[in-house]
């Protein structure tokens, strides 16, 4: 399984089968929160947990999701950081 970043992202994060609720969503929106605004984050996941919740929770708190797909061993998100997280 490849856990290298796969899209063109300032930072990368792989929440394995941990997947993107609970403590990942933590170290996701930790990870966001070290960008500077309109960097991006590139997340990786190969669990279920949380992928429907992840990308309302990305515009809750005035990210954009600039790309959704699968990819090198699980799915990949790319999202810029907004001015006001």
């Amino acid at each position: 399984m490849d856990t290298a970043p796969e899209l063109d992202a300032d930072r990368f994060y792989d929440a394995g089968d941990q997947g993107c609720a609970g403590p990942g969503l933590k170290d996701i929106r930790d990870a966001l929160e070290a960008l500077e605004p309109g960097q991006t984050l590139e997340i990786r996941t190969v669990s279920e947990v949380g992928r429907t919740d992840l990308e309302a929770w990305i515009r809750l708190r005035g990210h954009e999701l600039v790309a959704a797909g699968a990819g090198g061993g699980g799915d990949r998100y790319l999202v810029r950081r907004g001015a006001n997280p």
